[in-house]
């Protein structure tokens, strides 16, 4: 059976219950139901959004974050508009070479960057792109993404489909419990050009996936894995932006997060795809298997009701994977530590558990044009 410090992360994003692994209470992020319907009707803008600059950008959840700067030379992000981030917004590369993608954290002084934030970030020949949520607040908190184009130079690719390949790198924070994780992903995208037929200033059609998702460890231990995103059919326009659509992973059939991406091709000859997507979710699920037994009376006891399904609970709860998948299936049995009397017979039935927090991840993706 897993430990339960085999997964609870980091350094970079303990968990706690009751307060945050900085040392401070949580803050819980509860807007007002009227004041958050009025800025969704207002529709707050980003002003340095632009064809080639997009945010994920939503005040009323939380997505504040309205500009990102690479500081290439001292390798640091400049991120505006999270508050409590710092007074300058810069983020150091932590540099943790046990990890292996980047991960950038807000500087903290005793008087100052009093809510602890990380970024990831994703780079290319011809784009940027940068995710970044806090652990320090009982909630989702605030954070955002960004893609850029970082070149000038663009052209649609010729007609025909394409594939890109690349990486996703991701942050998790969660409703009702402090903390944070960091998910790393492979990424594939898919470009057909030539269909859809143009419309409405739309045409082609742009599908993927995010597999291989998993969460890394401080010390660059690999903890739970997550299921695969679907990204959606998405439609591209004239100017290289793939519109925003749909994702979804499932579990056992059921769809389990949800939520949206949008992209941008880049490069001279769009060579490259780099996108956002934002989803919520169960913290965690996972299948167990539960003895069950029939007594000479016809009773039927189960093991879910005894003391050791509590503690698969409270697991579950923390994202602990009460035992390793196989074959989408635990190898945990639930079962009776002493067998009842009188026992008729027994079996074995599946269970699906769900942690009571719900997730909300946002990512970036970058990936390059598979050349044939």
């Amino acid at each position: 059976m897993m430990s339960r410090n085999a997964t609870l992360l980091l350094a970079l994003g303990a968990l706690s219950a009751c307060g945050s692994s900085d040392g401070q209470n949580p803050f819980t992020v509860s807007p007002d139901p009227e004041i958050e319907a009025e800025i969704d009707e207002v529709e707050l803008l980003n002003e340095n959004e632009t064809a080639t600059n997009n945010f994920l950008f939503n005040t009323g959840r939380g997505f504040t974050m309205n500009d990102v700067q690479y500081d290439a030379a001292n390798d640091q992000l400049v991120i505006n508009n999270l508050p409590f981030d710092g007074p300058e917004g810069i983020y150091d590369n932590a540099n943790n070479p046990a990890v292996n993608l980047a991960v950038y954290e807000s500087r903290e002084t005793t008087t100052t960057g009093q809510r602890k934030y990380f970024a990831v970030f994703v780079n290319g020949d011809d784009y940027e792109a940068t995710a970044a949520a806090s652990r320090s607040y009982n909630g989702y908190g605030f954070g955002g993404a960004n893609i850029r184009r970082t070149q000038d130079a663009f052209n649609l690719p010729a007609g025909g489909e394409y594939v890109y390949l690349g990486t996703y790198n991701a942050v998790r924070t969660f409703d009702g419990i402090s903390g944070l994780e960091v998910v790393r992903g492979d990424a594939r995208i898919e470009v057909d050009i030539l269909d859809f037929d143009p419309a409405n200033d739309e045409f082609g059609a742009v599908e993927g996936q995010i597999t291989n998702r998993q969460i890394i460890g401080s010390a660059g231990e690999l903890g739970e894995d997550l299921p695969t995103i679907i990204l959606s059919t998405a439609s591209i326009n004239n100017i290289g932006e793939i519109l925003s659509s749909n994702v979804t992973t499932t579990f056992n059939g059921a769809v389990r997060d949800s939520g949206t991406y949008e992209a941008l091709l880049a490069g001279e000859n769009s060579e490259e795809v780099t996108g956002f997507l934002e989803m919520v979710g169960p913290r965690f699920q996972a299948q167990i298997r539960v003895q069950n037994v029939t007594l000479n009376d016809g009773t039927i006891l189960s093991a879910y009701n005894s003391t050791n399904f509590q503690l698969i609970e409270n697991q579950i709860n923390l994202g602990i994977n009460p035992a390793a998948a196989d074959g989408g299936v635990d190898d945990t049995l639930l079962e009776f530590p002493t067998l009842p009397a009188n026992v008729a017979s027994q079996s074995v039935e599946l269970v699906d558990l769900t942690s009571e927090f719900t997730a909300q991840e946002i990512g970036v993706f970058g990936a390059d044009q598979v050349i044939p």
